[in-house]
This record gives structure tokens, sequence and C-alpha cells, in this order.
């Protein structure tokens, strides 16, 4: 995703999007920043972002329509690398979960051979 972030009087007021993804990451960071400036909003499984988004048609035409919402599909958060379940710490509860589940397997990531992993980024899904 490009943004731009317009101000006034020094303050930010709303963003212009230039591309928007359908499939987009956020990071842990860049949701606080933008609900602290007050041009982004986390609400209901949604980020919703207060802008404007430069939308180019087919034929190449842009067209300035509202900046999209994108449907949060998973959290950050500690997920298992074998079922992707979400689990609550990453001690001794998320290592319990891996050799009750999926005892004697080799991690599917191989980053992470504990065989859960720390995702820091909202999975996102534009909402069209």
């Amino acid at each position: 995703m490009w943004l731009k972030r317009i101000f006034k009087n020094k303050k930010p007021d709303h963003v212009l999007l230039k591309t928007a993804p359908k499939n987009q990451k956020f990071s842990v960071r860049f949701v606080q920043n933008g609900i602290e400036e007050g041009w982004l909003k986390l609400r209901d499984g949604s980020i919703q972002i207060q802008g404007f988004w430069d939308r180019k048609n087919d034929l190449g035409v842009v067209n300035r329509v509202p900046a999209p919402s994108y449907q949060v599909i998973k959290y950050p958060g500690i997920y298992c690398c074998f079922c992707e379940e979400m689990l609550p710490d990453g001690g001794i509860v998320a290592q319990s979960h891996v050799e009750d589940k999926h005892h004697g397997l080799d991690s599917p990531d191989a980053m992470n051979k504990s065989g859960y992993r720390f995702k820091n980024f909202y999975e996102c899904e534009r909402e069209d």
C-alpha cells in the first residue's frame, strides 16, 4: 500500500491512497499510529482508513473514491505452524498444543522449528 498523509493546521487530517491491494498486512505500529493520528479505525474486525483512494479503472482512468476498508482475517499473535490456530501465549501453552496435536512431526515452517510463530501484523483483505 502506498499512502500519503494530508495535513490540516499541522495535524494529520486524512490520507490519500495511491494503491490499495486486495490482500494487505498492516503492522501493529502502522495501525497504532493511524489510530493515534485519527485517520484509521479498528472496529468490528475491520480496519477503516479515513481518506481517499485514487483508483484506476480498467481503462486507466483515475477516480477519487473513499478509501476502502479491510476485513481482518488474522490478528497479531501466536499461531501454530501446523494448523494456524491462534494460541493464547508462546510459552507452555503453545508448546503443549504442538506436542498434543502434532506430536512427532517436524515443523512445516523452517524458520520456526518450535512449531509456532509470532505474527506482528494484521492479515487483511480489502472489502469491495
